[in-house]
């Protein structure tokens, strides 16, 4: 008999399944702290069109409720699926918390290296010629690297140029363009409007 390994970290998935959108709804966590922009909302259904579920919608088994998926559950009631695939999880209510402040923000630390995200934009192209990979990233810069036209192309880059109406501006000093594109990922991605300057 062989011994199984030893897991570093509990597992606590209890199990997988499918349940209804509806059902799914009515277990939506209030304390999800995430809000989802139609430019999300639109890539996320464009990559569910092209290949379908690749992650389960995560349910808490001890209180019913959902902790990551809310936003696939809003895209399948609006298209009327009659199930989704779905990951149960057992939490204490207080793990549940934590793992509801803290999953998408860890995920949202991730830093991008320019010349791979590149090379995988150019791949995704050939097998996917009608999929645009730059909706997925709502910054010009990313974008850009996703093949797409930014926003302020053919605009001048320097600080006077900007754009914006008001006055009240913040300035974050990067010490590189690979740090200047994170920093504008991780501000977008929590609805912070950005523009990229090079000095």
């Amino acid at each position: 008999m062989t011994n199984a390994p030893i897991m570093p970290w509990a597992d606590r998935t209890v199990g997988t399944g499918h349940m209804s959108p509806e059902d799914l709804m009515a277990a939506a966590n209030p304390l999800n702290p995430r809000i989802h922009p139609d430019y999300q909302a639109e890539a996320v259904e464009g990559l569910l069109d092209q290949v379908g579920f690749v992650k389960r919608v995560i349910v808490n088994q001890t209180t019913g409720r959902v902790i990551d998926g809310h936003l696939r559950i809003k895209l399948a009631l609006a298209k009327g699926a009659p199930t989704i695939p779905v990951e149960y999880v057992e939490l204490s209510e207080a793990e549940e918390r934590l793992v509801l402040a803290t999953l998408d923000p860890t995920a949202a630390l991730a830093e991008f290296d320019a010349e791979t995200l590149t090379r995988l934009g150019e791949e995704v192209k050939l097998d996917f010629e009608d999929f645009d990979l730059s909706a997925f990233f709502k910054d010009d810069e990313l974008a850009a690297l996703m093949g797409g036209e930014p926003d302020n192309a053919g605009e001048d880059s320097d600080a006077d140029s900007v754009g914006y109406d008001s006055a009240y501006i913040v300035l974050i000093e990067c010490a590189s363009e690979s740090e200047q594109l994170t920093m504008i990922g991780r501000l977008s991605k929590q609805g912070i409007e950005c523009k990229a300057i090079v000095s």
